[in-house]
């Protein structure tokens, strides 16, 4: 449930409930309220009972179950307090006084007759089992529908970008962008009525994509689970004596991490699992490295899972993380790509959005698509009652500092395009940036992945024709890249920048890796499906194979150009004499401290320095004087946090302590 105050909700004033005692007493009683007549006592409770059913009723308009449940919360506190059987009588003192005032809502702060009271507390039940009543019987009769729009003249575009920017009841699966060019919109049966109006209205091509979008997720959650359920199911791995993975099916987060720290234990070698940020909801972003011990290389950052419903992404980034670890040993093609590559690779950057996704058929929560941040709820109370509602989650890519909040975003916390607070508001980007940053230099291509539409992007993505100076290469190297992807199964990808080939949109990962950190190769690959293809956020399983695959062949044409563009005689130099008694892991630090050194297999063979078994250690590490111990790079803090000292080749002689 969300961390909503249920005293919060149940004030229908907008007013913060003081809280009662530990004992659950409550505070000193108030002097008594002047007495009011008959007609104002009427009029206060009836205008109590219509602010509480109006309450209840929007309250169940929004989005979140979690909502409904506060609010029922709120009203069982208030029948507690006002259920005579329970000592209700108790409210009253001797001389007509409420004795608990704090102890309620603020709509109910009044002085009332015994029996005004009864009444009141009776109407406020019932209106909320009303409500209850109307949410269900609004639920069960609430479908989804997606529909494809094909705009032909300028007017048509126009009306579906203002739908898109400021309608927060649609939710765009494909944005507008031109005359000609398909928008996919799911509705509800809220929406619908009034987006088909104005389509005939306007008379725009339109027609059904999905009837009833809840009952595709439910076969596709039933194909899953019988494709779990067969033989053919139950391993899927290129390495003959790689960790059981099924990589064609979708996974959980507790899947993928429990997969990742597999990997770490099983390739000590070439794999490290570090978490680079936690989330709104208490999960750890985590990160995994691949990469040998050779110094003086490049590195690639990948991420996946950016939006929550775009399940296809992670998996894609899974299947690429399982072809570099698990083949380097008899695959020379991936040994040459970690040998002189580092990988930086998040595969879900948004667990708490994704996890929610998977939690419920409801087309609201699977094509969820923003993170799980706190609610956002109106300043006003009318707005409230008038059913503009709290809302949470801010759409991550949008977040990030680069021409923040400009184009194609919303200040609206209800849109699926809310672009947060401020730039970098969110603990999700905030991982990325700080991790990035920290390796500014070293990371020579940014790719991140989403869904859908079958398009390749490099920079600028905030407006049209805005490129930046090394265009050329960039354009020339996506289209070897898109060319090595269509090799392989005849998928076409368009090239271009997300604003020439979709719509403008600021506040976009690769924009902000490629204009403020300066990173190279900075791409964001729409997967498949393609435009046309009907089933967009709701790819079945049985493409993941084929997507990672093709995809795969697309990144490795970039990293050869990575290879081949850094310079070989640049670079940190290597000062350190490798010790005898020296760590082999850069996480040794981190893996020691979390009690490791008794548990995993080989831990003291991998790390002996950290689990104190050097011999009294004197260790033999070579260390520079006092006096001619500096740093050599400004990210020396940020690496002995997350305990990469070992991955700073040398260069962080006095923050890392290697000073005699």
């Amino acid at each position: 449930m969300d961390s909503v105050g249920v005293d919060e909700e149940a004030s229908m004033s907008g007013e913060r409930l003081r809280s009662l005692g530990k004992d659950g007493s409550c505070p000193p009683p108030h002097p008594p309220i002047r007495t009011l007549d008959r007609a104002n006592v009427n009029m206060i409770f009836v205008r109590s009972f219509i602010l509480v059913l109006s309450h209840s009723l929007s309250s169940i308009r929004q989005r979140s179950p979690a909502t409904l449940a506060v609010s029922t919360t709120a009203f069982l506190r208030l029948q507690r307090f006002l259920d005579l059987s329970k000592g209700g009588r108790e409210l009253f003192g001797r001389d007509g006084a409420i004795q608990s005032f704090n102890c309620l809502p603020a709509p109910l702060l009044f002085y009332f007759s015994h029996l005004n009271m009864i009444i009141v507390s009776r109407l406020c039940i019932i209106g909320l089992f009303a409500a209850i009543e109307f949410g269900a019987s609004e639920n069960a009769a609430k479908s989804f529908t997606v529909y494809r729009f094909t705009p032909t003249t300028n007017d048509q575009v126009e009306f579906l970008r203002t739908q898109f920017q400021n309608n927060s009841r649609l939710d765009f699966w494909k944005a507008p962008t031109q005359i000609g060019a398909e928008v996919h919109v799911m509705a509800n049966s809220e929406g619908r009525e009034d987006l088909i109006s104005a389509s005939k209205r306007l008379n725009m091509a339109t027609e059904v994509m999905i009837e009833d979008v809840e009952k595709v997720i439910k076969e596709r959650a039933e194909e899953s689970t019988r494709r779990r359920s067969t033989a053919s199911g139950q391993r899927m791995r290129d390495a003959p004596n790689g960790p059981s993975f099924n990589l064609a099916q979708y996974h959980s987060f507790g899947e993928v991490i429990n997969y990742l720290n597999d990997l770490a234990i099983r390739y000590p070698d070439r794999v490290h699992v570090i978490p680079i940020g936690t989330t709104h909801e208490g999960r750890q972003i985590p990160l995994i490295k691949i990469g040998t011990s050779k110094a003086n290389k490049p590195a690639i950052w990948i991420d996946g899972g950016i939006h929550a419903r775009e399940w296809i992404s992670p998996a894609v980034v899974l299947y690429m993380i399982n072809q570099l670890v698990t083949s380097y040993d008899w695959d020379t093609r991936m040994r040459q790509l970690v040998d002189d590559l580092d990988w930086y690779i998040v595969p879900l950057l948004n667990p708490d959005g994704y996890e929610h996704s998977r939690s419920s058929t409801n087309p609201d929560i699977r094509l969820w698509r923003k993170n799980r941040s706190p609610l956002i709820c109106p300043q006003n109370q009318f707005s409230s009652i008038l059913g503009v509602g709290c809302c949470q989650g801010v759409d991550l890519n949008r977040n990030f500092d680069w021409h923040w909040g400009q184009t194609g975003s919303s200040t609206d916390p209800c849109s699926e395009i809310y672009q947060g607070a401020t730039p970098f508001s969110e603990p999700e980007t905030r991982a990325v940036r700080d991790f990035v940053s920290s390796r500014r230099g070293s990371i020579h291509s940014f790719l991140t992945f989403h869904s859908y539409s079958q398009i390749l992007m490099y920079p600028f993505g905030h407006e049209r024709r805005i490129y930046p100076q090394d265009v050329q290469e960039l354009r020339s190297t996506a289209l070897d890249a898109a060319s090595a992807l269509r090799q392989l199964y005849g998928t076409n990808y368009v090239v271009g920048t997300g604003a020439d080939t979709l719509y403008p949109a600021s506040g976009g990962s690769e924009d902000w890796a490629k204009g403020k950190l300066g990173v190279k190769y900075s791409y964001l690959f729409e997967l498949r499906p393609e435009e046309h293809v009907w089933d967009g956020f709701l790819l079945a399983e049985n493409q993941i194979l084929p997507t990672s695959k093709e995809t795969f062949e697309a990144v490795k044409v970039i990293a050869d150009s990575v290879i081949r563009s850094f310079p070989k005689s640049t670079g940190l130099p290597s000062t350190v004499v490798s010790p005898t008694c020296e760590d082999k892991d850069t996480l040794c630090g981190y893996w020691s401290r979390n009690g490791a050194c008794t548990i995993w297999p080989n831990m003291r063979e991998r790390c002996p320095r950290s689990c104190g078994v050097c011999g009294g250690a004197k260790s033999t590490l070579r260390r520079k004087s006092r006096k001619d111990c500096v740093d050599e790079r400004s990210d020396c803090a940020a690496l002995k946090r997350m305990d990469l000292c070992s991955d700073s080749n040398g260069s962080c002689q006095k923050t890392c302590g290697f000073c005699s």
